[in-house]
């Protein structure tokens, strides 16, 4: 991984103003060994040079993972800060659904970033909730 975006040079990327924040919502993609080389976070943030970067330190069940990413997203876009998006998400899925796993998500960014022209109205009910894939399951 490393190798293949090592090649890119400092100048072919963006310029501070136009960095990407990076969200990688796959199992463990904030895991840093430090018996290795390379690993997601210092790829985006040392390398690639994005604005910031989120991800988990360990394996996900996907339901929690879209829960998740869909209420972070849904507060983020809304005009919240980014540190108080990613800390209401994980007190949404500990008040709602009684589940702790929101800590798992680790942020390496400015909890002040937030989105220049945010969305002025909410989508929060046109996406099937956790607690609706639960039940889903159970019948």
């Amino acid at each position: 991984m490393e190798e293949a975006f090592g090649r890119l040079s400092r100048e072919s990327l963006p310029d501070n103003d136009c960095r990407p924040f990076v969200f990688v919502n796959a199992c463990g993609s904030s895991r840093v060994n430090p018996n290795q080389v390379c690993s997601l976070p210092k790829l985006f943030l040392q390398q690639l040079r994005s604005r910031g970067y989120i991800g988990t330190e360990t394996t996900m069940a996907d339901e929690v993972a879209a829960e998740f990413s869909y209420q972070f997203y849904d507060r983020l876009l809304h005009g919240h800060k980014l540190g108080e998006s990613l800390h209401d998400t994980r007190w949404h899925l500990v008040r709602k659904y009684r589940n702790p796993l929101g800590i798992l998500y680790t942020r390496y960014a400015n909890p002040e970033l937030c989105v220049n022209d945010p969305l002025e109205s909410s989508i929060q009910t046109s996406q099937p909730t956790y607690a609706e894939n639960e039940e889903t399951k159970a019948e």
